[in-house]
């Protein structure tokens, strides 16, 4: 995913290098180079069967999804959990999309659960709020199988967002029932958090029998495999998909349909009408990263056809979906090649970080975000012919090992886990090269090619591919220790060491660093409560020698608390935190931190 605000620094960075059954799909092709010599790829232990209608003009989607699941886990289960991210849109004070995304006023969309099967049996199924907990009469071993059926009925919301349809274009993202994942510490049933991409699943293979209205066009993960004409204006479109994390559609009566040809590979671009000659660039941009990472890190991409699409996005720029990317229709101004490569790129990079190596992106954002950003830094040095000089010495920006709940917006997101999780990237291929840092990636994507990785997995993998000198100085960049790969908090971001003694909070500027990308300054800044109180809303802002320049108002910051940020500035000046003395504090004289020369 990438915001739209995040675009100008990735362009800046560009400048400055210049019928239900289980089946085993058929093996990788030779591109494609396990971690081991002679290793095989099993089938997933789940697949989807979805029979769905689309009513494009009420807003309705009605259907059934057969799942099947093999037990892969060493212990029995007794229930099962699906996700219902469709019921995160129900309110307005809950709906992740920005209230921008609603230029209608708010309007509720959601899924209801109609019936619940276990083996053909009707089964008491529980919903709460974004999950549905499914019951098993009898327990399912290890190894055993079972097919469960939900049939459900999708209210879409009038939005312009991932999930939602305006302007003639439904986006149906996470639209249907999506098993959970479990491991040996049980279920991961993380809700829909408002900020980043709140999801996790587990490679699956898909059918998809899809009826709709004759005119609309549909852009989706897989491959159609069949369409017939059906009676009343209708007809039924069979997809299928193997070894994806997810499926994804979007149907309009109003794209033009541009089709690419690349060796083997077949790209699709969807775009409205007055943009066809922008989407065709950026179907070139899509071909070039496509041709370059499956280089880069001795992986083809697997799937065969890839599509851009074309749809009214508020908040984002881009965002990723097995085999296909949305892209902002306000992006399709764009007539030049290279306008297009830092948005395209990083999309097309989630296709190996994301798609093809999966990640838990609610535990651990960090990991595809950063391995996607600094992907695309390495295209954009290719394509602008320029080196770059990677830095060793970097300091990551904050504590990048967080969950999504733990950040206070997007601001700091962004800031951690794509700017801190490409540093991290960055930071190593300054110690071993880049040749040292694309042997690593090359083993991660052949080791977890249709699996997940963890962070404990990817530093135990430094250290077999980069050695051990590599392996610390990795785990010191995320703040941990050398003797216990586990997250913990650094010693100026630690609540108990860092707080004061007294009932008031302390507002302190824990750091500010200047980090220039280009030919622009940009200024990552640290504010933590060290107080024992809650801190209430405050100001911060920079007084730079040409005037005051950059503010955020925050709405508080928790006792022990940091938040961090970025923002442009001129590369000197001082940060003021509470800058209008909103907050009564233990010490007024901690509040300014000068910065650059």
């Amino acid at each position: 995913m990438l915001r739209r605000y995040l675009l100008p620094l990735l362009v800046i960075m560009a400048v400055a290098v210049g019928a239900f059954f289980f089946y085993r799909p058929s093996a990788p092709s030779s591109a494609q180079k396990p971690a081991e010599k002679g290793q095989t790829v099993p089938g997933p232990a789940r697949s989807y069967v979805i029979d769905a209608s689309l009513q494009p003009k009420t807003r309705l989607l009605s259907g059934s999804c057969k799942v099947g699941l093999i037990n892969e886990q060493s212990h029995d289960l007794n229930e099962l959990f699906f996700h219902l991210y469709p019921n995160a849109f129900r309110s307005a004070d809950r709906t992740p999309a920005p209230a921008e995304a609603y230029p209608m006023g708010f309007g509720p969309g959601g899924m209801d659960v109609l019936e619940v099967k276990v083996n053909s049996e009707v089964v008491p199924g529980q919903v709460t709020d974004t999950l549905l907990r499914v019951p098993l009469k009898n327990r399912l071993k290890p190894g055993g199988q079972v097919v469960v059926e939900v049939r459900f009925q999708v209210n879409i919301p009038l939005a312009e967002y991932r999930f939602g349809q305006f302007d003639g274009v439904t986006m149906l993202s996470s639209w249907y029932p999506v098993l959970a994942v479990a491991d040996e510490s049980g279920w991961k049933n993380d809700q829909y958090y408002r900020l980043g991409d709140p999801f996790y699943s587990q490679v699956a293979d898909y059918q998809v029998n899809l009826v709709l209205p004759t005119e609309q066009v549909v852009a989706s993960t897989g491959k159609q495999v069949r369409e017939e004409i059906l009676k009343d204006g209708l007809k039924l479109l069979v997809i299928k998909a193997e070894r994806v994390r997810d499926f994804a559609l979007v149907a309009s009566s109003d794209f033009y349909l541009e089709t690419l040809k690349d060796g083997e590979l077949t790209l699709k671009g969807y775009s409205r009408k007055g943009h066809e000659g922008n989407g065709r660039t950026a179907l070139h941009a899509a071909s070039q990263a496509l041709r370059f990472y499956g280089e880069a890190f001795s992986y083809a991409y697997p799937y065969g056809q890839f599509s851009l699409v074309e749809v009214p996005m508020d908040g984002l720029s881009g965002m990723e979906y097995p085999m296909l990317a949305m892209i902002n229709t306000r992006e399709y101004g764009k007539s030049d090649l290279r306008q297009w490569w830092p948005l395209i790129s990083h999309e097309v990079a989630h296709q190996w970080w994301y798609g093809l190596v999966g990640t838990d992106q609610c535990k651990e954002p960090w990991i595809d975000e950063g391995l996607a950003v600094w992907s695309s830094e390495l295209f954009l040095r290719a394509q602008y012919r320029g080196a770059g000089v990677p830095r060793s010495t970097v300091s990551p920006p904050g504590r990048i090992l967080r969950p999504l709940s733990e950040f206070t917006d997007h601001s700091e997101y962004y800031t951690l886990a794509y700017y801190g999780g490409s540093m991290f990237w960055e930071s190593l291929e300054g110690r071993i090269g880049n040749e040292g840092l694309l042997k690593v990636w090359k083993a991660l994507a052949a080791k977890y090619q249709y699996r997940e990785v963890s962070t404990a997995e990817i530093l135990d993998l430094i250290e077999r591919e980069a050695g051990g000198e590599a392996a610390a100085s990795s785990r010191e960049f995320l703040g941990l220790r050398p003797e216990k790969p586990a997250p913990a908090e650094s010693g100026d971001q630690n609540p108990v060491n860092n707080i004061v003694s007294g009932d008031l909070p302390d507002l302190v500027v824990k750091s500010a660093e200047v980090n220039r990308r280009g030919e622009r300054n940009y200024l990552i800044i640290q504010v933590q409560n060290q107080g024992s109180q809650p801190a209430g809303p405050f100001t911060v802002v920079l007084e730079e020698p040409d005037g005051d320049g950059w503010k955020q108002s925050l709405a508080g910051l928790p006792p022990g608390r940091s938040y961090t940020f970025n923002c442009p500035s001129s590369g000197r000046g001082t940060v003021v935190v509470d800058s209008g003395n909103q907050v009564q504090e233990q010490d007024e004289d901690n509040n300014r931190r000068q910065y650059g020369n």
